[in-house]
């Protein structure tokens, strides 16, 4: 299993709207192949902090998606401008163990 933590910052005035879209998003990447689940995990301590958590059968099968028209269609209805999130940290993981 490959596993991706994405980092998302976004300022306190747009933090509902960031969570919004997460809650409203389209399902794009639900049927891509390679694709086993998604988490969006909002930080309690640090306003504005989100930590998204995707996890795949291969690192192939994530670059594909990175690369698809489908994911581009997600990423267009991310909020944008000053209230805008924008990227933070961001590592990948390789399943060693359950």
């Amino acid at each position: 299993m490959f596993v991706v933590e994405s980092e998302v910052l976004v300022p306190a005035l747009g933090e509902e709207a960031l969570a919004t879209a997460f809650s409203n998003r389209l399902h794009a990447v639900d049927g891509f192949e390679g694709f086993i689940d998604l988490e969006v995990w909002r930080d309690v301590r640090k306003p504005g902090r989100f930590v998204m958590v995707s996890r795949w059968d291969s690192r192939l099968a994530y670059r594909a998606y990175m690369r698809s028209p489908a994911n581009r269609a997600s990423h267009a209805r991310v909020p944008k401008g000053p209230l805008g999130p924008r990227p933070g940290r961001y590592d990948e993981y390789e399943l060693v163990a359950r």
